[in-house]
């Protein structure tokens, strides 16, 4: 209907002011009114009456009838949820994942929480190359995940402490780092990704170095501290105890003399 209406005022009508703002206002009104985006839509149907279709090579038997020309929708793509936003982390997210880590993410958390303030950005083809430069260039290698990166930063901040026993002879053992590694940094680390001290530590207090291959790709140098083994027994703990409320009885007493000299 306004296609006709502007074939009709291009054609029939003399062009003077009132017909000339009457066509713009027409025109504007006609390109607002059609789409001009591309929308491509899928549909998968099946006919409720199934049709004689012929063989191969062989013409149709006869026309179709009107109960083969009815279908009922089995699959409709539009009416499908479309999944989750793929972003690559610019910066460290609680809850989330870590810088450079590519995350799947429900689409209000990341139009709403994520993409205005600059916390992530579109996981395209671009971006990830962009990143991996970038993390080349700032001497990480792009190999490695998100969380081993998480690992390096941590261990690198930790000094591991190993308890030893000073009333006994000992040898520092590889079962006794990764011991303590579990149990003091709550990090598994495997038997062929620790490097032990080139020099022996036998019965030696004090600080060390081991290094931990990460993935097979870097290694990360963790500081150590050998130091005295603490008695866990029941009267040991006693004793502690005990000596602890002297210490603190002789302090208050200490303290109230000193009050007394000074009046």
């Amino acid at each position: 209907m306004v296609l006709r209406i502007q074939e009709f005022i291009q054609n029939k009508m003399s062009w003077n002011f009132g017909t000339r703002v009457g066509y713009q206002l027409l025109q504007s009104i006609w390109r607002s009114a059609v789409v001009k985006e591309h929308v491509r839509n899928t549909v998968v149907v099946t006919r409720v009456t199934p049709a004689n279709l012929p063989q191969l090579g062989k013409k149709f038997p006869r026309k179709m009838k009107r109960r083969h020309k009815v279908y009922y929708v089995t699959e409709n793509e539009n009416l499908k949820p479309q999944g989750d936003l793929q972003l690559i982390l610019l910066q460290d997210v609680p809850k989330i994942g870590v810088k450079g880590e590519i995350v799947n993410v429900t689409k209000q958390v990341g139009r709403n929480k994520l993409l205005p303030f600059q916390l992530a950005t579109y996981a395209s083809p671009e971006n990830i190359k962009h990143m991996a430069d970038t993390q080349i260039a700032s001497g990480m290698d792009p190999k490695l995940t998100a969380s081993a990166r998480k690992t390096i930063k941590y261990l690198q901040l930790q000094t591991l402490t190993v308890e030893m026993r000073r009333d006994q002879d000992w040898t520092l053992k590889r079962e006794h780092v990764l011991h303590a590694f579990k149990k003091k940094l709550s990090v598994m680390v495997p038997d062929y990704a620790l490097t032990m001290p080139e020099k022996e530590i036998v019965n030696e207090f004090g600080k060390f170095e081991v290094k931990v291959t990460i993935n097979g790709i870097q290694t990360v140098p963790v500081a150590m501290e050998i130091v005295e083994a603490i008695n866990q027994s029941k009267e040991a703990k006693m004793e502690r105890m005990l000596a602890e409320q002297e210490n603190a009885r002789q302090k208050r007493y200490q303290l109230r003399s000193k009050k007394e000299e000074e009046f």
